[in-house]
């Protein structure tokens, strides 16, 4: 039997042992590509980011590498994540520089056939992909998801469904938080990008570059 092995960059966090040491989902991916052998020696793929430097892009990395190297972290980093030895080796010019940092071109990676991680594809059609909310933000809006990450993070509040988002999600900071009224339910449908190769789930009428 084959698998590949793909995570969100919401549940990243939630594969180190530090935050909580749950397993990796797996399953079908929906580019087709190949399959690496389903095996407990197969490496486990996750969305990380180098804090030794300001003006990086994010990349799919092994767990392993990730628990190795404490620059190396979880995709998106948080302050407490950006340990103080890595952000003394910043350049000198990170001090003048404000980066703007593209998003990821995918928020689901895989393992290769070589032991590697890729970018994969987020979706082939619109049924792989679900309008849903990120619980976490205060004051989040319906977006376009891969339909297998939402239904395998409980803080991405499936939409469709008629309940309320789980209470723990929400951040303490949210209490008293007035938001402002969101935007009607967009469509969500499955978009080729022309110049990244990626397939992603996004807004009806929205074109990922």
């Amino acid at each position: 039997m084959e698998r590949r092995i793909i995570i969100s960059l919401i549940t990243l966090c939630s594969l180190l042992p530090s935050c909580g040491g749950r397993s990796l989902p797996g399953g079908a991916l929906p580019d087709g590509g190949a399959a690496v052998p389903d095996s407990a020696a197969a490496p486990q793929c996750v969305i990380a980011i180098r804090t030794d430097h300001c003006c990086v892009s994010p990349v799919p990395a092994t767990l392993a590498k990730v628990a190795k190297d404490p620059c190396l972290v979880p995709y998106p980093a948080s302050a407490t994540s950006t340990a103080a030895a890595c952000k003394k080796k910043w350049p000198k010019e990170c001090e003048v520089i404000d980066c703007d940092r593209p998003p990821p071109p995918s928020r689901l990676v895989q393992v290769t056939a070589a032991g590697g991680c890729a970018w994969t594809n987020e979706c082939r059609t619109d049924s792989d992909c679900a309008l849903a909310r990120d619980a976490r933000q205060c004051c989040g809006c319906g977006a376009g998801y891969p339909a297998s990450l939402v239904s395998s993070e409980p803080c991405l509040h499936d939409m469709r469904l008629n309940q309320p988002a789980p209470a723990h999600c929400l951040p303490k900071a949210c209490a008293g938080v007035k938001c402002k009224p969101c935007p009607g339910m967009p469509k969500v449908t499955c978009l080729a990008s022309k110049t990244k190769g990626i397939n992603r789930c996004a807004p009806f009428l929205f074109w990922h570059k």
